[in-house]
Protein backbone atom coordinates (compact mmCIF):
# COMPACT_ATOMS: atom_id res chain seq x y z
CA UNK A 1 0.00 0.00 0.00
CA UNK A 2 1.83 3.17 -0.94
CA UNK A 3 5.49 3.79 -1.54
CA UNK A 4 8.18 2.30 0.69
CA UNK A 5 9.93 4.75 3.03
CA UNK A 6 13.02 6.33 1.55
CA UNK A 7 15.99 7.23 3.72
CA UNK A 8 17.94 10.27 2.59
CA UNK A 9 21.11 11.50 4.23
CA UNK A 10 21.16 15.19 5.24
CA UNK A 11 24.30 15.71 3.17
CA UNK A 12 22.44 14.46 0.08
CA UNK A 13 19.74 17.04 0.73
CA UNK A 14 22.27 19.86 1.18
CA UNK A 15 24.13 18.88 -1.99
CA UNK A 16 20.86 18.86 -3.96
CA UNK A 17 19.66 22.19 -2.56
CA UNK A 18 19.57 25.23 -4.81
CA UNK A 19 19.87 27.37 -1.64
CA UNK A 20 23.11 27.75 0.24
CA UNK A 21 23.38 25.32 3.15
CA UNK A 22 26.04 25.32 5.82
CA UNK A 23 26.58 23.89 9.29
CA UNK A 24 28.07 26.14 11.94
CA UNK A 25 29.98 24.60 14.86
CA UNK A 26 31.10 27.13 17.44
CA UNK A 27 31.31 30.24 15.31
CA UNK A 28 32.71 28.68 12.09
CA UNK A 29 31.34 26.69 9.18
CA UNK A 30 32.12 22.96 9.39
CA UNK A 31 30.15 22.18 6.20
CA UNK A 32 29.11 24.19 3.14
CA UNK A 33 27.40 23.17 -0.09
CA UNK A 34 28.17 24.41 -3.62
CA UNK A 35 25.27 26.89 -3.57
CA UNK A 36 26.64 28.59 -0.42
CA UNK A 37 30.06 28.88 -2.04
CA UNK A 38 28.41 30.33 -5.16
CA UNK A 39 26.42 32.93 -3.18
CA UNK A 40 29.67 34.20 -1.63
CA UNK A 41 31.65 33.75 -4.91
CA UNK A 42 34.13 31.28 -3.44
CA UNK A 43 33.53 28.70 -6.18
CA UNK A 44 34.46 25.79 -3.92
CA UNK A 45 32.66 24.91 -0.67
CA UNK A 46 35.95 23.82 0.92
CA UNK A 47 36.96 27.52 0.92
CA UNK A 48 33.97 28.30 3.19
CA UNK A 49 34.67 25.52 5.71
CA UNK A 50 36.59 26.94 8.66
CA UNK A 51 35.46 30.53 8.00
CA UNK A 52 33.81 32.33 10.87
CA UNK A 53 30.12 32.83 10.21
CA UNK A 54 30.46 36.52 11.07
CA UNK A 55 33.13 37.03 8.38
CA UNK A 56 30.54 36.28 5.68
CA UNK A 57 27.97 38.79 6.95
CA UNK A 58 28.48 42.52 7.39
CA UNK A 59 27.96 44.32 10.66
CA UNK A 60 25.85 47.42 11.18
CA UNK A 61 25.25 49.74 14.11
CA UNK A 62 21.91 48.15 15.10
CA UNK A 63 20.39 44.71 15.50
CA UNK A 64 22.34 41.75 16.89
CA UNK A 65 26.04 40.99 16.77
CA UNK A 66 26.94 37.70 15.11
CA UNK A 67 27.77 36.18 18.50
CA UNK A 68 24.44 37.32 19.95
CA UNK A 69 22.55 35.87 17.00
CA UNK A 70 24.30 32.48 17.19
CA UNK A 71 23.61 32.35 20.96
CA UNK A 72 19.97 33.22 20.29
CA UNK A 73 19.64 30.42 17.72
CA UNK A 74 21.19 27.94 20.15
CA UNK A 75 18.83 29.10 22.92
CA UNK A 76 15.58 29.50 20.94
CA UNK A 77 16.25 26.79 18.36
CA UNK A 78 15.35 28.76 15.21
CA UNK A 79 15.77 32.16 13.60
CA UNK A 80 14.82 33.63 10.23
CA UNK A 81 15.62 37.05 8.80
CA UNK A 82 17.57 39.20 6.37
CA UNK A 83 21.24 40.13 6.43
CA UNK A 84 23.91 41.63 4.22
CA UNK A 85 26.32 38.93 3.16
CA UNK A 86 29.88 39.39 1.94
CA UNK A 87 31.28 37.92 -1.24
CA UNK A 88 34.89 36.77 -1.47
CA UNK A 89 35.86 40.13 -3.01
CA UNK A 90 34.17 41.85 0.00
CA UNK A 91 31.26 43.19 -2.08
CA UNK A 92 27.85 43.01 -0.36
CA UNK A 93 24.86 40.86 -1.25
CA UNK A 94 21.40 40.89 0.35
CA UNK A 95 20.51 37.46 1.74
CA UNK A 96 17.68 35.71 3.55
CA UNK A 97 18.73 33.36 6.36
CA UNK A 98 16.92 30.46 8.00
CA UNK A 99 18.79 28.98 10.94
CA UNK A 100 18.02 25.97 13.14
CA UNK A 101 19.99 24.53 16.05
CA UNK A 102 20.61 20.78 15.79
CA UNK A 103 22.85 18.28 17.55
CA UNK A 104 25.26 18.59 14.61
CA UNK A 105 25.46 22.39 14.94
CA UNK A 106 23.48 25.29 13.56
CA UNK A 107 22.12 24.58 10.09
CA UNK A 108 22.10 27.83 8.13
CA UNK A 109 20.13 28.05 4.87
CA UNK A 110 21.05 31.10 2.78
CA UNK A 111 19.16 32.48 -0.18
CA UNK A 112 20.55 35.40 -2.18
CA UNK A 113 18.02 38.15 -2.83
CA UNK A 114 18.66 38.92 -6.47
CA UNK A 115 15.39 40.75 -7.14
CA UNK A 116 15.53 44.47 -6.40
CA UNK A 117 12.15 45.97 -5.50
CA UNK A 118 13.35 49.53 -4.98
CA UNK A 119 16.62 50.24 -6.76
CA UNK A 120 17.39 53.42 -4.81
CA UNK A 121 16.79 51.86 -1.40
CA UNK A 122 18.75 48.71 -2.29
CA UNK A 123 21.59 50.73 -3.83
CA UNK A 124 21.81 52.89 -0.71
CA UNK A 125 21.73 49.84 1.55
CA UNK A 126 24.44 48.09 -0.44
CA UNK A 127 26.61 51.22 -0.52
CA UNK A 128 26.39 51.60 3.25
CA UNK A 129 27.14 47.89 3.63
CA UNK A 130 30.27 48.21 1.51
CA UNK A 131 31.81 50.47 4.18
CA UNK A 132 33.84 48.41 6.66
CA UNK A 133 32.11 48.47 10.04
CA UNK A 134 32.30 46.71 13.35
CA UNK A 135 29.40 46.25 15.67
CA UNK A 136 25.95 44.89 15.07
CA UNK A 137 24.27 42.92 12.33
CA UNK A 138 21.31 44.70 10.74
CA UNK A 139 18.97 41.75 10.66
CA UNK A 140 15.24 42.08 10.06
CA UNK A 141 13.95 39.27 12.25
CA UNK A 142 10.82 37.46 11.12
CA UNK A 143 10.08 34.61 13.51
Amino acid sequence: MGNPAVTVDGTDIAVASLDGVGVINGDSYSYANEALADIHDYGNPEKIVGKEWSSLYSTENRGLTADELLKRVRWEGVWRGSAIGRRQNDSPILVELSMRATEAGIVCVVRGRFVTVDFHVSKSLLQSASQPTRGRLDLGQRN
